[in-house]
């Protein structure tokens, strides 16, 4: 497993790299979405993981079809990711925006929301509908693997 969401742009070139079965963490929240009856979900995260086809087309290989913010909303979450979560901040006018574009999300018909980026779940701890906490998500489904095994 790669416990990040944005350099699962290089799970493709790992899985092909080594004999191990490889925990992809779309294939994680796709099964956690499932679960939840949501096929149609949004997706918040850097803007390479919303921007670039490796997350959405993994989720979509589970028949999950995926919607992201727009470009304004997408340049401003890299704002508060990198210029703020990242640092362990979290500003009002910020946490203010998160919300909202989880909302708008929703408005577009998200049935839950994938928080790919760690982050993400400092300043979002509830929304209108499910959210996925990706990373946990994620370290959860290799717990369950490793215990099966």
């Amino acid at each position: 497993m790669l416990a990040t969401n944005l350099m699962h742009k290089t799970a493709g070139a790992i899985e092909d790299a080594v004999a191990v079965p490889f925990l992809h963490i779309a294939d994680a929240v796709a099964q956690e979405a499932t679960g939840l009856g949501a096929q149609h979900i949004g997706l918040l995260g850097t803007r390479p993981v919303l921007e670039d086809d490796f997350y959405a087309e993994r989720l979509a290989r589970h028949g999950i079809d995926v919607v992201v913010p727009d470009a304004p909303t997408r340049a401003r979450l890299d704002e508060i990711i990198f210029g703020e979560l990242t640092v362990g901040e979290v500003r009002p006018d910020s946490q203010a925006a998160l919300h909202a574009a989880v909302t708008r999300l929703t408005t577009d018909g998200a049935q839950a929301v994938a928080l790919a980026c760690t982050e993400l779940e400092l300043p979002i701890t509830a929304a209108e509908v499910p959210l996925i906490a990706t990373a946990r998500t994620h370290a959860l489904a290799a717990a369950d693997r490793a215990l099966a095994t």
